[in-house]
């Protein structure tokens, strides 16, 4: 194997009489580095028989099986698009509830505020009166005072500012518990590892629902070609890319696929491979030997269940 921390020398040259594996792991915005990588192997006219991904790779590893590695670098690719910067959000709760803080604390400085501007409003004073404006000067002080008086009346900001910053905290308060209740429904039904209370409460603070949806419309694009086709729920989508895959393995351009994806629930590893007839029964065999049979999933057997 031939890896970045392997020495030059001794290192066999790449040979296309050998099987040739890429692997792609990594977080975050590696996928870009992952993009630029496919696009030079392209360019190159290095042939690929198996690629595998892990974390952000599986992307790449994605399109690269199904000969389109080289348009996540295209001018409206993946990683690409000015969206991009936009990718990790918060969690709605979460940036509902921190929004909801910032205004409270916003409307507490309130106060602090007027009482800067009154700093700065008794300073022009001063060089007013220095400059013998006195008439301007009394009219700075005495502007700042009706200002004062009519802010801090028994009906404005001593009423709606507490009003106000209770709202917000319901709304912050609300916004976590509607969070918490999504995630106990959610759990009843997939989390298969009990979770305390604070990560049922926060959970991840990022999510990256946006890249998930650029991706999977990358790949309905290169599904459907030029046919001008809505695209089908993500179910028949991942249906619809194994058929595509499986049919064309061997074809110039696809590759054998492996994936691995970490279950944080169950604390393990899961791959799913779609290897070609000579090497699917040994890879999963020896899975099955080292105990992982839960673990590896053939996707050229699930098709038809998915």
């Amino acid at each position: 194997m031939i890896t970045s921390d392997a020495p030059l020398e001794g290192t066999p040259p790449y040979s296309t009489r050998l099987r040739t594996a890429l692997v792609l792991n990594g977080t975050g915005t590696a996928g870009a580095y992952h993009a630029g990588v496919l696009r030079a192997l392209h360019e190159a006219g290095v042939r690929i028989d198996l690629v595998a991904g892990r974390g952000v790779g599986a992307i790449g590893a994605l399109f690269a099986a199904v000969d389109g590695g080289q348009r996540l670098w295209d001018r409206d690719g993946l990683w690409k698009s000015g969206a991009l910067a936009r990718a990790y959000g918060w969690r709605l709760p979460l940036a509902i509830a921190g929004w909801s803080l910032l205004v409270a604390a916003a409307l507490l400085a309130v106060p602090l505020a007027l009482l800067g501007a009154g700093v700065i409003a008794a300073l022009v004073a001063v060089l007013l009166s220095l400059v013998s404006l006195s008439p301007a000067s009394t009219a700075v002080t005495s502007g700042y005072a009706r200002l004062v008086d009519a802010m801090f009346a028994p009906s404005a900001l001593p009423t709606i500012v507490p009003r106000l910053i209770v709202l917000c905290l319901i709304v912050a308060v609300a916004s976590l518990t509607v969070g918490f209740a999504v995630a106990g429904w959610r759990a009843s039904s997939r989390r298969r590892a009990p979770r305390g209370f604070l990560w049922r409460l926060v959970g991840a603070p990022l999510s990256a629902a946006s890249i998930v949806e650029r991706t999977t419309a990358g790949l309905w694009s290169l599904i459907r070609g030029a046919a001008a086709i809505a695209a089908p729920p993500r179910r028949d989508l991942g249906r619809r890319y194994i058929e595509l895959l499986g049919e064309n393995l061997g074809q110039p351009g696809f590759r054998e696929l492996l994936l691995v994806a970490h279950d944080v629930d169950a604390r393990r590893d899961i791959m799913f491979a779609m290897l070609a007839d000579g090497h699917r029964q040994r890879f999963f065999s020896r899975a099955a030997q080292d105990g992982r049979a839960a673990e590896a999933f053939d996707l050229a057997a699930s098709a038809a269940t998915i």
